[in-house]
């Protein structure tokens, strides 16, 4: 199992053999963006303006994603993501978002 520093929080990625082959639901374009920004450790005002949107209508995209992988929230749904390979280590960025 590796590990994977996501902002301040460690998620420990599965090996490929423990990981089931899993049906991923089908994400829009934004909806993947935005669980990548998620990834990269931003919250909601710093995703928000890295997509040019405001706030109230990122979490217009981030609830029904959320929903779609049975999140609680951003941690949550990175997790799921990376565990159903919608994210893999190659989204998490080392620069500075901008």
């Amino acid at each position: 199992m590796s590990v994977l520093e996501i902002g301040t929080a460690v998620v420990e990625l599965p090996s490929e053999a423990s990981v089931p082959d899993l049906d991923a639901p089908h994400l829009t374009t934004r909806q993947t963006e935005i669980l990548r920004w998620f990834a990269n450790g931003l919250g909601y005002d710093e995703t928000a303006a890295e997509l040019g949107i405001n706030r109230r209508t990122l979490y217009r995209h981030a609830k029904p994603l959320y929903r779609l992988l049975g999140a609680q929230n951003r941690s949550h749904a990175v997790g799921i993501g990376f565990a159903l390979r919608l994210l893999t280590p190659a989204d998490v960025r080392t620069v500075e978002p901008r």
